[in-house]
């Protein structure tokens, strides 16, 4: 395991809330390693092999369901998230938390905007899980039980669901693995959980159930192009009992992001309850199938030092670097993979691990608890942004990915937060779980936080989403009440 001394940052913070006075200096944030990371071992967990037997490498370390596994030396990969009633300070020391929490309590605060300029509202009223963009200017936003899509420009939505041939026409679920046994097998809902924008009138939907789908419309008229589903097949596990046991973990999105850059003309990524999957061609014409297809690869995670614990359970985040590489994060632990970087036609079965460390395959963000990593973003310098749902957020110093915290005992009104995202401008946007938006100023060290007070349509942000196929700002935020989108400066 590799963890550096802890240092102490001096910083400077101005939050947005409800006091007054200037910014001044924080001393008492803790900057750290890091945390633990994991070290390779051999050749690594995925060998050197092109397109090598995944399943083969993780059967026997994550063959039983959560709840099973859950009394096991702390493996369990769960569809669930934290319990929110779990104390705020969890993944600070209580020594930590007591220097921060001293510090804060004299300093001074600065009081946000009366308004948030540049804020439109679609969808008013309507429970949204996730919200995202494509290149000709749409909105795409999924609740859990339908698509909605916006023109450019339009504040009236087109509304798909499986009637539309979204996850595969099916509305449940016959699972024996997650929350059933092969002997029990139990009947769940099919929900809609994610959407990434490709193309004009193109988006990737993740569904709880049967992982997701390329989704196609003409965007001029609503008419359906094509669906194109998802399928493990010997193509992607030739091993009959790996097969079964891909067939039966590979079946849900959490979260997903689309390069069209990508490599295999345009690529989506998905993670979802164990590890991340992806899916080529998203630029290229296809007639609606089920896809048991090569452009289909499944599923990548990191393993710990020895191979002896898996990663990859509930991947919540992920981020496209401006190399086109990918950087994930789930319950425990962040890793990267070599993608764009490597050319245009690298397959998804690279090393797994720490740029710069190549002894390492993850980094525990937040040592001695659980990560749950929701959200990770890069900044120009290679820094990352980590958005934890029970933890805050960390910034992880390039190269040497040591910590700094912020956290509910220093500058942040929650520890649960729902997602995270990086404007062009290098400016951080924070979803929050009731505490609304946080953004925070790397040229300022300053946090501003925004909620139905300054024009939000809730407090409750399932996900936030930054446009990168539009010159201007646009961020996109998912709540309970619709989609806020802002555009202003």
């Amino acid at each position: 395991m590799w963890s550096s001394q802890s240092t102490t940052a001096a910083l400077l913070i101005a939050f947005a809330g409800c006091g007054g006075g200037n910014s001044v200096p924080i001393s008492g944030l803790q900057s750290g390693g890091g945390g633990d990371l994991a070290m390779l071992s051999g050749t690594g967990p995925l060998g050197d092999t092109a397109r090598p037997d995944l399943g083969a490498r993780d059967a026997d370390a994550s063959s039983q369901s959560p709840m099973d596994a859950a009394t096991t030396a702390d493996s369990a990969v769960s569809p669930n998230p934290p319990d929110s009633s779990a104390p705020a300070d969890m993944g600070m020391s209580a020594a930590k938390d007591a220097a921060t929490a001293t510090d804060m309590a004299s300093t001074p605060v600065n009081p946000p905007p009366v308004t948030l300029q540049g804020v439109t509202v679609l969808g008013q009223g309507v429970d949204f899980t996730d919200a995202s963009s494509d290149q000709g200017g749409n909105v795409w936003g999924v609740t859990s039980a339908r698509v909605y899509f916006y023109r450019a420009g339009t504040g009236s939505a087109l509304l798909f669901d499986q009637s539309s041939g979204l996850a595969q026409g099916k509305t449940t679920w016959i699972d024996p693995y997650w929350f059933g046994t092969p002997d029990n097998p139990s009947t769940q809902p099919v929900s809609f959980s994610a959407v990434a924008g490709g193309m004009a009138g193109e988006a990737f939907i993740g569904n709880i159930g049967y992982s997701g789908d390329r989704f196609q419309i003409d965007p001029a008229n609503g008419a359906v192009v094509s669906v194109v589903g998802l399928a493990v097949t010997d193509l992607q596990q030739k091993d009959p009992d790996e097969r079964l046991a891909q067939q039966r973990r590979e079946v849900a999105t959490w979260h997903a992001v689309v390069d069209l850059n990508g490599t295999f003309g345009g690529t989506a990524y998905f993670g979802g309850f164990h590890g991340t999957g992806a899916l080529h061609g998203l630029t290229a014409s296809r007639t609606s199938s089920v896809c048991g297809c090569t452009d289909y690869e499944e599923h990548i995670h990191a393993f710990s030092a020895g191979g002896d614990d898996v990663y990859g359970g509930d991947v919540h985040a992920l981020f496209v670097t401006n190399e086109g590489d990918l950087w994930m994060g789930d319950r425990k632990a962040l890793y990267f993979t070599p993608q764009g970087s490597l050319g245009a036609n690298a397959d998804f079965f690279q090393s797994i691990g720490v740029p710069g460390h190549p002894e390492e395959t993850a980094i525990d963000v937040f040592p001695d608890v659980d990560d749950w990593n929701f959200g990770v973003a890069v900044d120009g310098s290679g820094g990352l942004y980590v958005a934890s749902h029970g933890n805050g957020l960390a910034y992880l110093t390039p190269g040497t990915y040591a910590a700094t915290y912020f956290n509910a005992g220093n500058v942040l009104p929650t520890n649960y937060l729902t997602g995270l995202d990086i404007d062009q401008n290098g400016e951080v946007w924070i979803a929050t779980e009731s505490s609304g938006v946080l953004r925070y100023s790397p040229s300022s060290g300053s946090f501003t936080r925004y909620t139905t007070a300054q024009g939000l349509p809730s407090n409750d942000i399932r996900q936030v989403h930054v446009d990168r196929y539009r010159a201007g700002r646009a961020v996109y935020f998912a709540t309970d009440n619709g989609i806020a989108v802002y555009t202003g400066p």
